[in-house]
């Protein structure tokens, strides 16, 4: 790398390139677009709510539109305003954050592995909780929202690939497959950006995608079968060669639909909006009777309050959203998409709040990337971050992921201050100014 300075993130981006960020926002928007169309004609709610009758059939276009309108304000609106402010940047020298952060995440990622494979905690679907010291710095010093923020920084650092590789083991035996959606959106976005796009590498991309997700799928669902404490055993091999071998082209075609069927019916947010919509006067009940947690304690400051003052734990409203949707399902630890918009009918009244909230916590993002002088990619990553953690309604998600840029900021401050200190003791004495 020499002593040539870099910036932290030199991605060479083509003035004419079309915007990735545009992109995914359609694809987003004609997923749930999708949806309407199939409730219309079919009479019926999709992905977790499919159980639920479909009761305010009035209200299939409008909560469409409630959907659509969410994404077009925070990504379409508010995101650009306030990319518009003006932050002095502070940045940190490349080689500083690739080495020793990238280093740091590794380390931090390994002991992680580490530590839930031998205590079964963090899995998906798990019931097993635990309040010792070491559950509780994995909560505050996340491994997923450090790499996410990584990815968006570091792209090109040489220690990028060994912590991509640790990620994806680390995702995939906790029985969560989200790791490859961030992977697509980041790289995609990279690639249009610098023109590099092509249809031999879309391709090339859809065939890795169709031969291996199965596979994926297969491998989640054992995983949180397996932690779940319905007592199955880790067949997922077993499970495939019954597939294919017993069925062939046709029964892997089949696996091959269900799986993508299942991401089709999770990304998109109608049908959630309309259970919501439904049950509006239900969880407005939890939320008056302290059941659920209010959209201000979300994340885990919430959870510190309640641990520190001794309190009754409550219930997010994606928890409380699927215990609604299936009450008798107390052998697995979920949760359902509530949706941005949903606290505007649970707590109408609050709305002004809730808005200014949710707004002031996109600045923050946004004013801490900016500060450490963060480019392209670093904005795509934020982008991101409110496309899958604040649109769909996971606000303790988004506040953990607010948690987890503090400490990146932190130890941008405490490394470019020590390389500081390194470069005043090395500076020869007669240089010095006096």
């Amino acid at each position: 790398m020499g002593n040539r300075a870099r910036t932290m993130d030199h991605v060479q981006v083509s003035k004419k390139s079309f915007n990735p960020r545009i992109v995914w926002a359609s694809i987003f928007i004609l997923i749930n677009l999708i949806c309407m169309i199939v409730i219309l004609v079919d009479r019926r709610l999709l992905g977790d709510t499919a159980g639920v009758a479909l009761e305010a059939f009035d209200m299939v276009v409008p909560m469409t539109i409630v959907v659509i309108s969410s994404y077009i304000m925070i990504l379409g609106f508010v995101f650009p305003l306030f990319c518009r402010i003006k932050v002095r940047p502070v940045p940190l020298l490349i080689r500083i954050g690739h080495d020793n952060f990238g280093l740091a995440l590794l380390f931090l990622q390994l002991v992680f592995i580490y530590f839930f494979t031998s205590t079964g905690l963090f899995v998906a679907g798990s019931l097993s909780r635990s309040e010792s010291i070491w559950s509780i710095f994995w909560v505050l010093i996340n491994v997923d929202t450090l790499f996410f923020i990584y990815y968006g920084f570091f792209r090109e650092s040489r220690f990028f690939l060994i912590n991509l590789g640790v990620a994806i083991v680390s995702n995939m035996l906790r029985g969560w497959s989200g790791i490859f959606m961030l992977i697509i959106l980041m790289e995609s976005a990279r690639l249009v950006r610098a023109k590099r796009i092509s249809f031999l590498k879309i391709g090339i991309g859809l065939f890795f995608i169709v031969i291996l997700y199965p596979l994926i799928y297969i491998i989640k669902l054992q995983v949180r079968s397996s932690f779940s404490g319905s007592g199955a055993e880790p067949v997922f091999f077993d499970l495939i060669f019954f597939n294919i071998s017993d069925f062939g082209y046709r029964g892997y075609l089949d696996l091959l639909w269900i799986s993508f069927l299942q991401i089709f019916e999770r990304l998109q947010l109608v049908s959630s909006q309309i259970v919501v919509y439904q049950n509006s006067t239900e969880l407005a009940a939890g939320l008056s009777a302290d059941v659920i947690t209010p959209f201000w304690m979300e994340g885990i400051h919430g959870i510190a309050y309640e641990r520190i003052f001794q309190l009754q734990p409550m219930q997010n409203i994606g928890v409380s959203l699927a215990n609604l949707i299936d009450p008798f399902q107390s052998d697995v630890n979920w949760n359902a998409n509530p949706g941005y918009a949903s606290w505007f009918f649970l707590q109408p009244l609050l709305s002004p709040i809730y808005l200014a909230y949710t707004f002031v916590q996109i600045f923050v993002v946004i004013w801490l990337v900016k500060r450490m002088g963060g480019g392209v990619c670093a904005f795509d990553m934020l982008w991101f971050a409110c496309l899958l953690y604040l649109v769909p309604g996971w606000l303790g998600s988004f506040v953990l992921f607010i948690h987890s840029l503090i400490i990146f900021y932190l130890f941008h401050t405490l490394a470019r201050n020590m390389s500081r200190i390194r470069w005043t003791v090395s500076k020869p004495v007669w240089s010095r100014s006096t």
